[in-house]
């Protein structure tokens, strides 16, 4: 069944990044005290994370979480080229500006949830799908910050699995919408920060989904974004204005 993975995959990531920021190792209990998630999801994920190589665990029930090398070496400069991070934190806060945007997915293996996204994402540039075969619409939204923090030995197979897999999402019948609901919701999103005076920050943590039909208008696939308000600056905002336009132009294409 198609599950979503957007929390624990943002959850994945939180575990990474208190590990990198953490001064001492950091125990299990610890990271159940600061996660929104239960003991058992927390254990799982970082059985994962431990396994391939993000995270380091130490000797004994309190040697505690560091980050692995892997996570280490997959950290990158500027330049795009791999480093052994020797300043984490200043890495980290470079990256946080980053991580503005994540892409809630469906229909990913529920086994291996956090760690599948985490080493397969693609970077947050590459144009993603929505809906099957030849019905698939491009746009170039963000994809999920956790590319640019993991990105590293990505195959061109990988890519193009993940896109033909994890992007679109199939509704049933009870959760159509109208043409008139669609535009509503549009007007909506373009009313709440979508052309922002600040020079630098969106002042509110925005949720959108965006809805597009097919062409036979039988099946609904929903693009669903969030957008953090540490990470929109205002160079975002003209991708974000296109997503919507692009999506306006499909509403338009459907018969009144």
């Amino acid at each position: 069944m198609p599950t979503s993975i957007a929390p624990a995959l943002i959850e994945g990531l939180r575990i990474l990044e208190l590990a990198a920021t953490h001064e001492e190792p950091l125990h299990f209990e610890d990271l159940c005290n600061q996660l929104d998630l239960s003991r058992s999801s927390v254990s799982r994920v970082v059985k994962s994370l431990v396994s391939i190589g993000f995270l380091k665990q130490g000797i004994g029930k309190r040697g505690g979480y560091t980050p692995g090398l892997r996570m280490l070496t997959m950290l990158k400069s500027c330049d795009n080229d791999l480093i052994l991070v020797n300043n984490i934190n200043d890495i980290l806060y470079e990256l946080c500006e980053k991580l503005n945007a994540s892409i809630q997915m469906s229909m990913f293996d529920p086994q291996r949830i956090a760690v599948n996204v985490l080493c397969n994402a693609v970077i947050e540039t590459t144009p993603f799908v929505v809906g099957p075969g030849d019905e698939r619409l491009t746009t170039s939204c963000h994809r999920h910050a956790g590319a640019i923090v993991l990105l590293a030995n990505l195959s061109e197979e990988n890519k193009e699995r993940l896109l033909n897999k994890c992007t679109w999402q199939k509704k049933t019948e009870k959760t159509l919408h109208t043409r008139a609901q669609l535009e509503k919701k549009l007007k909506i999103v373009q009313a709440k920060g979508y052309c922002l005076d600040e020079e630098e920050y969106a002042p509110l943590f925005y949720r959108v989904s965006i809805a597009l039909f097919n062409r036979d208008k039988s099946k609904l696939y929903s693009l669903c974004a969030s957008w953090f308000a540490a990470g929109l600056k205002k160079r975002r905002v003209e991708e974000i204005k296109s997503a919507l336009i692009l999506a306006k132009h499909e509403l338009e294409k459907l018969p009144l």
